[in-house]
């Protein structure tokens, strides 16, 4: 029945419906095509507020707290009281940084796991301006001994939160190769 149709039009009308075929096809995979560049785009997008920037917070706010600690060193050694005010406010400036990556990582985590990740890191984070104001304050009534013991306390409270932190960095890194095999996929 389709060949008496066929066989029955015109070369003209032949063309046409071939043409109009034709187009139908080149529409459909126009906004297939529309659809998988508009997914691309929202994979590229999440690979880099997500990941990349995650990643890159962890690592700030990790060098921030090595610097803290190499301060408090400094601090708990320096015997000049005007060297000692200018030790504390850079340790409260990188403090500050700290916790402004924190809240950026906060703000862009994605994944039970890593909202724990940020708990656990923030939490930790805490302990430590905890054991800095003990310092602070032994240095003040001048008990030095007392001062380089909690130093040591923070060294070891700051190896647990590298560990945190690369932990919270590695997960932002799965999170990237997830994503971009999603985009290579797609």
């Amino acid at each position: 029945m389709n060949l008496t149709f066929l066989s029955n039009t015109r070369i003209q009308s032949r063309l046409f419906i071939a043409f109009g075929i034709a187009m139908i096809l080149f529409i459909f995979f126009s906004f297939y095509a529309i659809f998988q560049v508009k997914h691309m785009k929202d994979i590229l997008e999440k690979l880099h507020e997500h990941p990349m920037t995650v990643s890159n917070c962890s690592l700030k706010a990790s060098e921030s707290v090595i610097k803290m600690h190499r301060s408090m060193l400094l601090y708990v050694t320096s015997t000049d009281s005007i060297e000692q005010q200018h030790i504390l406010k850079e340790v409260q400036s990188l403090e500050s940084n700290v916790y402004g990556n924190l809240d950026y990582v906060k703000k862009q985590i994605l994944g039970a796991e890593g909202t724990t990740l940020e708990a656990e890191v923030r939490f930790l984070f805490l302990n430590l301006q905890q054991i800095r104001e003990e310092i602070i304050a032994e240095v003040n009534s001048k008990n030095y001994e007392k001062a380089n013991q909690l130093v040591l306390q923070e060294s070891n409270s700051i190896n647990e939160l590298e560990s945190k932190f690369n932990k919270l960095k590695d997960y932002s890194l799965h999170n990237a190769e997830f994503f971009i095999e999603n985009a290579q996929h797609t």
